[in-house]
């Protein structure tokens, strides 16, 4: 009997787990779909580069509405657009300048299964944690880099880049992106030498 009831208890317990991971993954699943159903509503922005070769930072206002709305949070972000032979890393970054702050971001491709693998590490620090950086007053909170290695990325394919907010307050926030190189996702140095900037070595923690 006790033997029964611990097989009972085993199938039990595997079963709250499977049905937590069932709720995860269709919870996930219809996220994408509104973001997906909305895609074309989000600005589309083109790799820019400055007079001396690095990614231009260009001015994105987020939040002003909520181009989707998913579990009582807004969604907003922008688009981008992989090379047609696309055999390099993506390398971003971007600060918020003024307004409200984000709770988390991602990155999601126009169509594709619900199993996407996109961005799994960032580095983040604030103007002091940098030797070359943004200017520390139009910072408002952190500096982000982040890379997305090539072998995860489809070409000419146009992928999503998404922001949650828990409020209505609006974001201006500074966004610079390129596919110029082939990085690891862990080469926060030679993706911050990518935008001209170098983080300090004694504050170089990694995320």
């Amino acid at each position: 009997m006790k033997a029964s009831r611990a097989a009972r208890n085993k199938t039990l317990v595997a079963g709250v787990f499977l049905l937590v991971a069932v709720a995860t993954n269709a919870a996930e699943a219809t996220l994408d779909s509104s973001l997906r159903k909305a895609f074309d509503t989000f600005p589309l922005l083109k790799a820019q580069k400055t007079e001396s070769g690095a990614p231009q930072f260009v001015s994105v206002e987020m939040n002003r509405q909520a181009r989707v709305t998913f579990d009582g949070k807004r969604y907003d972000g922008f688009r981008i657009k992989t090379p047609q032979k696309q055999t390099r890393s993506l390398t971003w970054a971007f600060y918020r300048t003024t307004g409200g702050q984000f709770g988390t971001w991602y990155i999601l491709p126009r169509t594709g299964s619900p199993g996407f693998k996109g961005f799994t590490r960032f580095w983040g620090g604030a103007p002091k944690d940098m030797i070359k950086g943004p200017k520390p007053e139009e910072v408002a909170g952190k500096f982000y880099v982040q890379g997305l290695d090539w072998s995860k990325l489809e070409p000419d394919t146009e992928y999503l880049i998404w922001f949650e907010f828990t409020n209505e307050t609006p974001g201006q926030y500074m966004v610079a992106h390129t596919f110029d190189k082939s990085l690891r996702e862990s080469d926060f140095d030679e993706m911050l030498a990518v935008f001209g900037f170098q983080r300090d070595p004694a504050k170089a923690g990694k995320k």
